[in-house]
């Protein structure tokens, strides 16, 4: 491996992909629970990533009898977590790689009967690869692209828990589709209905495959809350609060929350929703302040312990979730 796509595969400003390495199969390791990241294009998915590996890793030190390591195997996820503290959002995920990038987490509960433990890993697919295929998807990648996606596809339908991530800056919360951020001109207009194609999928491929793992858990990820947050709390929908979520859900990603509610009557699976937010840097008069403005990079708020400022009471309350699946 040259040391030219070493640091390529590094630089914060890159398209983050897996670490290159030339002729070798990521490392498979054993697992009781395989979650994966489920949103699609530029939803945030790496970035909640990246923030459940910071919460964990601060929990760890606060908490006495919790404990937790990070499994990179071929990710950057490390990287990652250091840019956030660094100020910097990760990169955006290179789409069509022959494998997934899947950091793992491992979680230790010291109880007074017993100890429990649990190794997640944690599958991020780019939202190309999670979109290829689907109806109002005019995405056309080459044979080899295309393959390598399907191959991806079928890798997430074997999950035992998904992270759905709505992203609220895209959501069409405004009249006239006035909208924070939009999706890429390739895929459908409305966030809800390509989350719900992808989610629906999934559910649909274990519905209809008796020898299919079953679906043990799921988090709705509410992300980029900060983007939309004085607009939404306007229109009784603050995602802080469970009803404001519910809400929420219902007027701005409907199809998803409906796919929902019909999982959990087939598979009793436990559902957490949670919001997601980073907040960053604003002038005198309320404007985002960038690293780059011509690339739109926005600079992250980051505080004392160069923590960035995050929510890291959600994060927690996700760990503590998944530590329901532990062992």
């Amino acid at each position: 491996m040259s040391a030219q796509k070493l640091i390529d595969a590094l630089n914060p400003l890159k398209t983050r992909g897996p670490i290159p390495k030339e002729g070798v199969a990521p490392h498979q390791y054993s697992f009781k629970n395989r979650w994966s990241l489920i949103g699609t294009v530029c939803s945030g998915k790496t970035t909640i990533e990246a923030l459940l590996v910071l919460a964990a890793r601060t929990l760890s030190f606060g908490v006495r009898k919790f404990y937790c390591d990070v499994v990179e195997n071929q990710s950057t996820i490390m990287d990652d977590v250091s840019n956030l503290q660094r100020g910097r959002f990760p990169a955006k995920t290179r789409a069509y790689n022959q494998y997934a990038m899947e950091p793992g987490l491992l979680l230790y509960w010291d109880e007074m009967w017993s100890d429990k433990q649990i190794h997640i890993p944690i599958c991020d697919l780019a939202g190309e690869d999670l979109m290829l295929g689907q109806k109002g998807t005019t995405m056309s990648p080459g044979p080899a692209a295309y393959s390598a996606a399907k191959h991806l596809q079928e890798y997430v339908q074997e999950s035992d828990g998904l992270i759905l991530v709505a992203p609220a800056s895209k959501a069409l919360l405004f009249k006239n589709d006035v909208r924070v951020e939009r999706e890429p001109s390739d895929i459908a207009f409305d966030p809800d209905v390509n989350l719900a194609r992808i989610f629906g999928g999934i559910i649909d491929y274990k519905r209809t495959h008796s020898n299919s793992k079953s679906l043990k858990g799921c988090v709705i990820m509410i992300s980029k809350w900060d983007l939309v947050e004085p607009y939404a709390v306007e229109m009784n929908m603050d995602v802080m609060t469970e009803q404001g979520r519910e809400r929420f859900l219902e007027v701005c990603f409907p199809f998803t929350r409906m796919k929902i509610k019909a999982m959990q009557r087939v598979f009793k699976t436990k559902v957490l929703f949670v919001p997601s937010f980073v907040e960053v840097e604003r002038d005198g008069q309320g404007n985002i302040v960038y690293w780059d403005a011509e690339k739109k990079e926005p600079r992250i708020k980051v505080g004392e312990n160069r923590m960035p400022s995050y929510g890291m009471g959600w994060m927690a309350d996700t760990i503590n979730f998944l530590g329901q699946f532990a062992i």
